[in-house]
């Protein structure tokens, strides 16, 4: 476990003015009291040292108080949701190397999750959804593996950026190439349980879903994760058909990859999927700082022992968040 009293000594808030004054109002964090408050919410972890053990660097905690509005409680249950996720993930995550070149290729040939170099007017980033190039066979990459790659973007996101912090997510989805053989390839299960880890453990504030080239199988996947889903997030929804009119309504066109384009288009884009995938790879993955905060989360030395717990009234692992790695490996 790092030392409590060095932890800050290096950390300088890369936010800037305007989004300093954003944030003031929407998450009620005062940078004069910042650091004050990680402080107070790693007192409390380092004081749970039975049960709970849990990476205390800066921008870690500034993720779990960001989310929950610098809410002492609510960031500390966030907390214990996300790193009692890590119980049963020894085989899944422990040990594991988010550069491994095995992880890389994975995301290089799916381009299945891939977040946009340009944030947007609100300054939020834009993960795509993309199916085009996913293999849902299992012959080219198994389920585990294709988790782990995806998490490796998301942990860098979440833990690292606090732009990302600060101003949440909008996911574009496209289902165009999604068929029957991509939801069996992780299972109805697995995508609920991936949801609600979204909602309750993972600190990252999803803004909007839009979905595009929705049909038949959209469908199946809504009656999959509705129950999962609270009402905020269902009103957050845009749906655009087939539409890549009403897409750019919603989102600027510059800002998307070539391949969402129309061919005649001459004005700025976001590149290719495949150099946007390698820009990711450079940046968010293989960038020291960066890969060495995931190979260190991914040690299998963090976790939240329920059992150990001094309060007994807690959640069972079968809610769906603490289990939410539990039927990973089949």
């Amino acid at each position: 476990m790092e030392k409590a009293n060095d932890e800050d000594a290096d950390y300088v808030c890369s936010l800037d003015e305007d989004t300093i004054n954003r944030i003031k109002v929407e998450l009620n964090e005062n940078p004069s009291d910042r650091l004050a408050s990680v402080k107070a919410f790693r007192k409390w972890i380092l004081e749970q040292s039975s049960w709970l053990k849990s990476p205390t660097g800066t921008k870690f905690l500034l993720a779990f108080l960001r989310i929950s509005k610098f809410s002492q409680l609510v960031a500390r249950e966030r907390l214990v949701n996300f790193l009692a996720s890590f119980n049963d993930s020894v085989s899944y995550l422990n040990g594991y190397d988010p550069g491994d070149p095995k992880f890389l290729q994975i995301l290089r040939d799916s381009r299945v999750f891939t977040p946009l170099p340009q944030r947007d007017s609100d300054d939020r980033t834009i993960i795509l959804g993309n199916y085009d190039n996913f293999d849902p066979t299992g012959a080219s990459y198994d389920y585990p593996d294709f988790q782990r790659s995806v998490l490796a973007i998301c942990h860098s996101l979440v833990f690292c950026d606090e732009q990302f912090q600060a101003h949440g997510v909008n996911f574009l989805m496209d289902y165009k190439s999604v068929t029957m053989k991509h939801v069996r390839f992780g299972g109805s299960e697995n995508m609920r349980n991936r949801a609600q880890h979204f909602q309750k453990a993972l600190p990252v504030s999803i803004k909007q879903f839009h979905h595009y080239n929705t049909g038949p199988i959209f469908n199946i996947l809504l009656h999959i994760l509705k129950p999962a889903l609270p009402e905020k997030m269902r009103i957050r929804v845009f749906m655009h058909g087939s539409s890549m009119v009403s897409v750019y309504r919603s989102i600027d066109m510059s800002l998307l990859p070539r391949e969402y384009l129309p061919d005649d288009y001459e004005g700025k884009c976001a590149g290719t999927l495949e150099e946007i995938t390698e820009e990711n790879i450079q940046k968010l993955i293989l960038e020291p700082s960066r890969r060495a905060f995931i190979k260190d989360l991914w040690s299998g030395k963090y976790h939240a022992d329920l059992s150990m717990k001094p309060d007994t009234t807690q959640k069972t692992r079968n809610d769906g968040v603490y289990g939410s790695f539990r039927k990973i490996e089949t």
